[in-house]
């Protein structure tokens, strides 16, 4: 690790890799996003996108009248926090851990687990991929200078048009439905800010 905390871009593809190796098996699909899928020289933590695997438990849910499930991705990281494997606090950080969240320390380096699901993967990915100004102009209405067709808005995670939820599977189909051309991700950074045009 550098002097100021951060880690070369191998190194801490090496490290994102093992982590998936260890978490992928709880998982229906799960990435690398961050500044490591754009490909900057030094990062200083690892952002992860995943959609938990679901098994049934054989019994009904109270108040809900339907059959209650187990995160299985949840499970899996309880049990590598259990053993050691990962940390939940680091230097007396605040613990988060949570359904959709969760914050942990692998080797010496923070990383951001974030869960998705089927209908939001692609929109989650796209966002936490970065970087912060690309998100942002992804997300923001075509009326105030953004890519996002003023049709559509961003909430709590999911692309909404007409008051329902638009599924979002993977980048691409977010790409399309919100008629802006593909983007590399590492033609995110503001400086390639004249690579990102719209269509449609």
């Amino acid at each position: 690790m550098s002097g100021n905390g951060k880690i070369s871009w191998e190194v801490g593809a090496g490290i994102a890799n093992e982590i998936l190796e260890l978490v992928t098996p709880f998982c229906v699909e799960m990435c690398v996003a961050g500044s490591i899928r754009r490909k900057v020289s030094e990062i200083g933590d690892i952002e992860m996108v995943a959609i938990p695997a679901y098994e049934d438990t054989g019994q009904i849910a109270m108040f809900k009248g339907m059959g209650e499930q187990i995160n299985l991705l949840g499970k899996g990281m309880d049990g590598l926090a259990e053993n050691g494997t990962f940390s939940k606090d680091k230097d007396g950080s605040i613990v988060r851990w949570g359904d959709r969240y969760r914050k942990f320390f692998y080797r010496g380096v923070a990383v951001d687990l974030f869960m998705a699901t089927e209908a939001n993967y692609g929109l989650i990915k796209m966002i936490r991929t970065g970087s912060v100004d690309f998100s942002k102009w992804m997300v923001t209405k075509r009326i105030k200078g953004g890519g996002l067709p003023n049709h559509m808005r961003v909430n709590e995670g999911y692309l909404w048009m007409d008051g329902k939820i638009v599924p979002v599977r993977t980048e691409a189909e977010l790409f399309d439905l919100c008629y802006v051309n593909y983007v590399s991700p590492i033609k995110r950074g503001l400086e390639s800010k004249s690579e990102w045009g719209v269509h449609g």
